[in-house]
């Protein structure tokens, strides 16, 4: 708890602990941004092991930063780490007035190797807000995306395969 204090802002961070029972050679983070419940863009971020073994456990961090228009990603494990930004509310007029909130995973959720999985989903709309469980992302539910103006969701993938 003292590490989420020390990195987050009022918008609060996000920190998710996994443990894996395999080796894998990947862990990638797929990021998929909707505007007015269409996708606009989609990314990946990749953190390789090929060479060294994959860690055991570690943690992703994502540490909204509502001032500078950014989510902080940090990924690490056993002294690897990978840190970026994901730019957030890029075309927006007045992104100064939108309201935010996240959904994010709450209980343990089992690892699937090379299957994406549901990590957080940020919800942007300046009429009306609404967080959806994460549980309606893994069940395809995803009527929440029409309804915000921007949402960047965000999920997990340790790759065994190249």
């Amino acid at each position: 708890m003292q590490t989420a204090e020390l990195l987050a802002g009022p918008d609060g961070a996000f920190i998710y602990k996994f443990v894996t029972t395999d080796e894998y050679k990947k862990l990638r983070l797929h990021i998929y941004r909707y505007e007015s419940g269409k996708l606009s863009d989609q990314d990946k971020v990749e953190m390789g092991f090929e060479d060294i073994g994959s860690p055991k456990s570690g943690e992703i961090v994502m540490v909204p930063d509502f001032d500078n228009y950014v989510i902080k990603l940090i990924v690490s494990g056993d002294g690897s780490k990978l840190s970026t930004e994901i730019p957030i509310l890029e075309n927006a007029e007045d992104r100064e007035y939108y309201g935010r909130s996240a959904t994010e995973i709450k209980s343990v959720v089992d690892i699937r190797y090379n299957k994406q999985q549901p990590l957080i989903a940020f919800l942007y709309d300046d009429d009306a807000m609404s967080v959806p469980a994460l549980d309606d992302l893994i069940n395809s539910q995803t009527d929440f995306i029409s309804k915000n103006d921007y949402v960047y969701y965000v999920a997990f993938e340790f790759c065994k395969a190249m």
